[in-house]
């Protein structure tokens, strides 16, 4: 673990974040497999002319909720971890991530969301261009 020597971890603790970050990482593969699933379906829905809106729309919520699934995992998980720590611990921690952002320096989001910030191009799910 990164922090274990700064955040003075029992051994329990670190199983536990151990543990923790297992879980949360096969999920999040899961989780964008299927993702990357939902896409390719909706994609293929936008290629039927036959599609009936509600087809198309059912797609757009399945990728919708997959996404969503894929936040929530991440704030789920880093709740989790917080909760493994102890007060004195979670006040560290924080320091530690204020002094990383105070610098310029950004770790990334644990849930590799970054192609979905503003500005940045998405997985393409917009209809333009998949109508023919």
């Amino acid at each position: 673990m990164k922090f274990k020597q700064g955040m003075s971890l029992t051994a329990d603790q670190e199983q536990k974040l151990v543990t923790l970050k297992t879980s949360y990482k096969k999920d999040r593969i899961k989780t964008k497999a299927e993702v990357e699933l939902a896409s390719i379906d909706l994609h293929e829905v936008l290629k039927n002319q036959k599609a009936n809106l509600s087809d198309i729309e059912a797609e757009f919520n399945k990728l919708h909720t997959l996404k969503t699934k894929l936040y929530m995992a991440s704030i789920k998980a880093k709740r989790d971890a917080k909760a493994v720590l102890s007060a004195e611990q979670r006040a560290r921690m924080d320091k530690i991530h204020e002094r990383i952002k105070s610098h310029g320096g950004n770790m990334g989001h644990s849930g590799d969301y970054s192609k979905y910030k503003k500005g940045k191009k998405s997985m393409g799910h917009g209809t333009g261009g998949h109508m023919k």
